[in-house]
């Protein structure tokens, strides 16, 4: 008798089951994504890709840009206990900043850049925009917040980090 015939036919159905099982679950839950419909958008709004092209002009050597990061990926979070840290990282985990100019040596980040648009006149982007200001103060990270038709110039902002010793010169 060979090893085939030693194991029950009820676990040969189990395996077969599972195996089945195993190449259909992944359909299913393809089915269930078929239910909407992905399509590609630009990362940045009209104003956004104005602005990344002046600030790629006013980039001292030794950074790049990042466009749209959230906050809690340049953020390391430290808190007494998982409570403090979990209400801490909630407050930043659903907020992203428009452009993070980033020391290329270090990879710090150095200087966040904002474009206020009219949307930052409401009261909950005032609440948001406070919020924001504070956790990078605290990080030790500058904000430089440009309205529209407002001249876009980091280079002071890059000179202040810079003296502070937190910018490459």
């Amino acid at each position: 008798m060979t090893l085939l015939h030693d194991i029950p036919t009820l676990t040969w159905v189990m395996i077969a089951i599972g195996g089945l099982l195993a190449l259909l679950l992944p359909m299913l839950r393809l089915a269930r994504v078929r239910d909407a419909c992905y399509r590609r958008k630009p990362l940045l709004t009209p104003w956004e890709r104005s602005a990344l092209q002046i600030l790629v002009g006013q980039l001292p050597p030794g950074h790049y840009i990042c466009p749209q990061v959230r906050l809690a990926d340049m953020l390391s979070i430290h808190a007494r206990n998982r409570a403090g840290y979990l209400r801490a990282r909630n407050c930043v985990v659903a907020k992203s900043v428009d452009f993070v100019i980033v020391d290329i040596v270090s990879g710090n980040p150095v200087l966040v850049v904002e474009l206020d648009d009219k949307s930052h006149a409401r009261e909950d982007r005032q609440e948001r925009d406070v919020l924001v200001n504070a956790v990078l103060r605290e990080a030790g990270i500058a904000v430089a917040r440009f309205r529209p038709k407002q001249r876009i110039d980091i280079r002071p902002f890059m000179a202040t980090a810079a003296s502070r010793g937190t910018a490459a010169a």
